[in-house]
């Protein structure tokens, strides 16, 4: 069901997916330039749009489930959730002795542009079908 005035799951994905990358990028920009109130925007930014594709992503899963499956797939989503903001983290701390604080913050947000702009193409390319059925 589609409220009047809001947005659709896709739309509100492609939204947070651009302000992932606008923010980790400015994210990366700000530890170059060893800028605190950078960072602190750009945490603002990309929270947002981290926030906006994760709860739209749940929401256009969950939605196709019957009601008591719900709660077994919403578990393992998080529990993946919870590994992949974890595991990269861990990862980060060990290769920043050797590696660079400066390179490692380069690396992952390059990781992070890149599934973004991949989840980006895959939106758009699912609307993209959906208009041609229409």
């Amino acid at each position: 069901m589609q409220v009047p005035g809001f947005r659709g799951n896709s739309e509100v994905m492609t939204i947070g997916a651009s302000a992932l990358i606008l923010g980790v990028a400015a994210i990366a920009a700000a530890v170059a330039l060893e800028s605190a109130w950078l960072y602190f925007a750009a945490r603002v930014i990309g929270g947002i749009g981290f926030g906006a594709g994760f709860q739209r992503g749940l929401r256009s899963v969950l939605e196709l489930l019957p009601p008591l499956q719900r709660g077994g797939t919403l578990s393992s989503l998080y529990l993946v959730s919870y590994m992949a903001c974890g595991v990269p983290t861990l990862v980060a701390g060990l290769l920043i002795p050797t590696l660079g604080l400066q390179n490692v913050v380069n690396g992952y947000a390059a990781l992070v542009i890149v599934l973004s702009l991949a989840a980006l193409a895959l939106l758009l390319g699912s609307r993209i079908k959906r208009i041609r059925r229409a």
